[in-house]
């Protein structure tokens, strides 16, 4: 029995809210060696101001052959043969900061050179809008 039955209810009110990230990804060429190879920066940004989880990349051109690839510590990459084609995740999520993927490519002087990346999470993105870059040569 309880004596006081008055005192058995309770509310609360909690907001619950999402993590939320903002990622960004660019695409900038930092060189050519011997006229024929290209040397390029893929830096991948996370301004938050959360982690962002299940981090995609997938950078695309061209350009064909299997490209030089210099992977950052928590990422893994596959290359598909054929034209350049890259997929690369992060094992773990993503904290503020940056990661940059470097990749060199033989560029024939003959072609326009036509490259894009673009970055995704599960984490909601708070600016979709700069998830997506393209280098572009004539």
């Amino acid at each position: 029995d309880d004596p006081d039955a008055s005192n058995n209810d309770a509310q609360a009110t909690v907001e619950v809210t999402s993590p939320q990230a903002d990622l960004s990804i660019a695409m900038q060429r930092t060189g050519v060696a011997t006229g024929t190879i290209a040397t390029f920066r893929v830096p991948v940004r996370n301004t938050g101001p959360d982690a962002a989880d299940n981090v995609h990349v997938t950078i695309t051109g061209n350009v064909a052959g299997s490209p030089a690839l210099a992977i950052p510590a928590g990422w893994a990459c596959l290359r598909t043969a054929g034209n350049l084609h890259i997929e690369c995740t992060r094992a773990a999520p993503m904290p503020i900061g940056t990661d940059v993927i470097r990749f060199s490519t033989v560029v024939r002087r003959t072609q326009a050179l036509q490259l894009s990346a673009t970055v995704s999470s599960a984490t909601a993105d708070q600016n979709t809008g700069n998830n997506t870059s393209t280098y572009s040569k004539p």
